[in-house]
């Protein structure tokens, strides 16, 4: 049809009048007639209700139910339509609210890739020094589970840090068994589902995590062990391999002379196992499994003490 109507596009065929009406009737079906989807319409309405004023708990809730029937794109936006009226400072505290309540229902059908532009949106917030739209943004992220783990690695770097000095803090006080589990489940959330630390805090998070799993001896913490497990089964290589020679940490070391500790060790062995590809990991894990005395005397085996200074020596500590 353009060719018709522009001299800058020769016509290729002729335009006859049963043509033109085919034409006309496409318009009219696919294009005229079309209507706004329902689920469209019914995201800008809940965006003007949220905005407009204060909605009950229970208006919210209500207007949750359809999350779940949201498609994938429906549901990025509204994502990201939340995250527009939430971040600016000139948002009113109703706004905020109603916000903050909608929010957990609808994280868990927004998109790994819309998680993360989100957190990039609160990285170029810092980036412009536009404070409290970052602030803004964070307390979205940190208001749900697992939310922590698309902050900026600056942030992410600092939240990991202060976790594992929170555990630490559990699990050497008093009272541990009931301490360390919100701690544990804090630093699975902050971590995130593929276990992606700094490598700065490699060592320390291994260290961290393998002292919380090998217990104090004097029982295993059963609420906060899952979290553990479940971290510990998201080890990259490299933090595998640490964990796998952690036996040699000063503060790894003295505990593994316990009973329960030995019995941990084992555990994490395997744990650690399948996740080492490299020759000098593999070489290590097989002297490690064939060494016949308690774990705490391993760094005491010349073999086992040799590969150590290598891996060591490769890693510059």
């Amino acid at each position: 049809m353009r060719n018709h109507a522009s001299a800058a596009h020769p016509n290729v065929e002729k335009l006859t009048g049963l043509k033109l009406a085919d034409w006309l009737q496409t318009c009219i079906r696919e294009v005229m007639q079309l209507k706004t989807r329902p689920v469209v319409a019914e995201i800008g309405r809940l965006l003007h209700n949220v905005k407009a004023a204060a909605l009950a708990e229970t208006e919210l809730k209500n207007a949750a139910t359809f999350f779940c029937e949201l498609p994938q794109e429906q549901a990025n936006n509204l994502a990201n339509g939340l995250f527009g009226i939430y971040t600016p400072p000139t948002a009113d505290p109703h706004v905020l609210d109603n916000v903050r309540l909608l929010w957990p229902e609808l994280w868990p059908f927004i998109s790994e890739d819309t998680r993360r532009e989100l957190g990039v949106k609160l990285a170029r917030f810092r980036a412009n020094a536009d404070k409290d739209r970052a602030d803004r943004a964070k307390e979205l992220l940190e208001l749900v589970d697992g939310g922590a783990a698309y902050l900026p690695e600056s942030d992410r770097l600092v939240e990991i840090q202060e976790t594992l000095e929170d555990l630490k803090r559990a699990h050497q006080g008093g009272n541990n068994f009931y301490n360390e589990p919100p701690v544990a489940r804090r630093l699975r959330d902050v971590v995130g589902r593929h276990g992606e630390v700094p490598k700065l805090l490699t060592g320390p998070y291994v260290a961290t995590l393998v002292d919380a799993f090998l217990t104090n001896n004097h029982g295993v913490a059963w609420n906060a062990e899952p979290y553990y497990i479940e971290l510990i089964k998201r080890f990259d290589g490299p933090q595998a391999a640490y964990a796998l020679r952690s036996f040699a940490f000063l503060s790894i070391r003295p505990k593994l002379s316990g009973a329960l500790s030995q019995a941990k060790w084992s555990e994490l062995v395997e744990l650690v196992a399948p996740k080492l590809t490299e020759r000098g990991d593999r070489v290590m894990l097989e002297l490690v499994r064939a060494f016949t005395g308690t774990p705490d005397k391993l760094s005491a085996d010349t073999k086992i003490a040799a590969q150590l200074k290598i891996w060591r020596a490769a890693k510059g500590i």
